[in-house]
């Protein structure tokens, strides 16, 4: 279901005189994609060949969220090395290039947040991974959550910009209170179809946590299968695992999720997931043990 979200912001906001910054001001409203897995908001902004898409997606209950950028007539800041920023210190870690549609080239990032001290732990610990020269560490895995932002906080977001060298792309999003009121209204009714109470995810202080031995019972696993199919056709695939994790720790309920084309790929790593993954289960902050959802990445790559 696609429902629309807010009006059209039609103020034209002062410029200055450094030539590098370019604003956009929006042509739609925000869109708000009710999915199977996710919730997504979208919205274009400029107008003929200068049109830009601009879309954050979640897959939960969270304060960060997957986000996109696309445009052919940005191109020149829609590099990794670009930095994005909200108005408010927020921002995005981790951007990867690519391409989106008729909109063309694009930056993307699993790890956008509108919350500046959640911004700034990202930035931190990016800065040690890129250190440490690490493909990976338990300091790739998500960040535990700050407090949401007040409705008084989101409302003061005005804008999301790239920054790459001397050259500002700005988007003018308007106020972020009412947009995220309703994604956040999304994600809720998305985790109840998967079995799960919104209220009790929110009420996590800590887990669910793999068991010491989960790199070798599940991921190995895993990792060892690689469907004949797919070797036929020499396909890779980016998959995304949601785990339902009961308040034993045990795997009740597996999903997978396509990132890329994955027409060649079966069900086996929920096989495994269900069969021999192992949790300590999320507790709240009574110490009470609560059902709960765990995400994990799966690439399936040729040596």
């Amino acid at each position: 279901m696609i429902a629309a979200v807010g009006s059209l912001i039609t103020s034209n906001p002062a410029v200055g005189k450094d030539s590098q910054l370019r604003v956009l001001k929006p042509s739609t409203p925000w869109n708000l994609n009710y999915g199977t897995n996710s919730c997504r908001l979208a919205r274009v902004f400029g107008s003929g060949d200068e049109q830009v898409a601009f879309y954050i997606e979640k897959y939960g209950i969270s304060s960060d969220f997957t986000l996109l950028i696309a445009g052919k007539s940005i191109s020149s800041v829609l590099d990794p090395s670009a930095k994005l920023r909200f108005s408010n210190g927020g921002g995005a870690t981790n951007l990867t290039g690519g391409d989106f549609g008729t909109f063309g080239p694009s930056l993307f990032s699993t790890s956008a947040t509108l919350n500046p001290a959640t911004f700034a732990k990202q930035e931190d610990r990016a800065k040690l991974r890129r250190l440490m020269r690490s493909t990976y560490s338990k300091d790739a895995e998500s960040l535990p959550d700050d407090e949401d932002l007040a409705p008084a906080a989101l409302h003061q977001i005005t804008w999301v910009e790239l920054l790459r060298g001397k050259r500002t792309v700005r988007l003018m999003t308007g106020p972020w209170d009412a947009t995220m009121a309703a994604m956040d209204k999304c994600v809720d009714d998305l985790v109840r179809t998967w079995g799960v109470d919104p209220a009790e995810l929110k009420s996590i202080k800590s887990g669910p946590t793999p068991s010491d031995n989960f790199r070798i019972s599940v991921v190995r696993r895993i990792i060892d299968h690689y469907p004949h199919a797919a070797v036929s056709n020499h396909t890779e695939a980016n998959l995304s695992a949601r785990l339902t994790i009961d308040t034993k720790g045990h795997v009740e309920a597996c999903e997978l999720t396509d990132i890329t084309d994955a027409k060649d790929f079966d069900d086996y790593p929920c096989e495994v997931f269900k069969k021999y993954g192992q949790f300590s289960p999320a507790v709240d902050a009574n110490g009470n043990a609560v059902k709960s959802i765990y995400r994990t990445k799966i690439l399936y790559r040729f040596g």
